[in-house]
């Protein structure tokens, strides 16, 4: 199963919407609050080219990394390959 990690803020509604989208296809995965832990957001920008949320790391079983900006569930459903 991938290794999700989901970079968000407390105030972010997008940030919810992703979350409610992994849990209801049961992947399990670690979320890091920018607003709280803004060591972070290097890492975020790095995947993503954007200072914006949700970006969602994802590391495929194969050790492939793909990042996911914003709330785009076909580009998730993709990176999990669950479509």
């Amino acid at each position: 199963m991938p290794q999700v990690t989901i970079f968000s803020t407390t105030t972010c509604k997008y940030c919810k919407e992703v979350k409610e989208f992994l849990t209801a296809h049961n992947q399990a995965y670690e979320e890091i609050l920018l607003d709280q832990k803004p060591e972070y957001i290097q890492e975020s920008v790095a995947l993503s080219g954007s200072r914006g949320v949700p970006v969602t790391k994802i590391v495929r079983d194969d050790g492939s990394v793909v990042g996911v900006l914003g709330w785009d569930q076909p580009a998730l459903e993709e990176a999990l390959q669950l479509a």
